[in-house]
């Protein structure tokens, strides 16, 4: 499946408004919520919240499509997040994560732990979690027979 900037967009915002959600209720996800916060992808490849909401006109036009999930994104932050200062760092951090995070494909994450089961012939004993995001890497030998003797760990 292709990448699609606004499906990632509105599952990013709706996870970040289940995470403040919770923290505020100060409570523990329900299992639809953790499905939802799961689609959560991080904002590399989401060049779009780089643009100000506020003023539309300086969108490049191949954006513009994007404009009201961004104003959500903001107003998401708002609801939850009273002090204005505190609101534009986390705007800053979304931003900046635009260069550092990096989304891995599902497709990859799968070819990548099939190549290697096949160039060895057995499953690794250890695994570090490259990723630290999704953890989808954690789950790359799930299906595999002997997959419940790996030992994982995130970074």
């Amino acid at each position: 499946m292709a990448y699609n900037e606004k499906y990632a967009l509105m599952a990013n915002i709706t996870a970040i408004d289940i995470a403040f959600r919770i923290r505020k209720e100060n409570r523990q996800a329900t299992p639809l919520e953790m499905e939802q916060l799961s689609a959560y992808s991080g904002f590399g490849g989401i060049r779009s919240v780089l643009y100000d909401p506020n003023f539309p006109d300086t969108w490049p036009k191949g954006k513009r499509s994007l404009l009201q999930p961004v104003k959500l994104l903001h107003q998401t932050i708002a609801n939850y997040v009273d002090d204005k200062e505190q609101r534009r760092e986390i705007i800053d951090s979304v931003k900046q994560s635009t260069t550092t995070a990096f989304y891995t494909p599902q497709d990859f994450i799968s070819a990548l732990g099939d190549s290697i089961a096949k160039a060895t012939g057995q499953l690794p004993r250890n695994m570090l979690e490259p990723s630290a995001g999704h953890g989808r890497f954690l789950h790359l030998f799930d299906n595999q027979p002997g997959a419940e003797n790996i030992h994982t760990v995130a970074y």
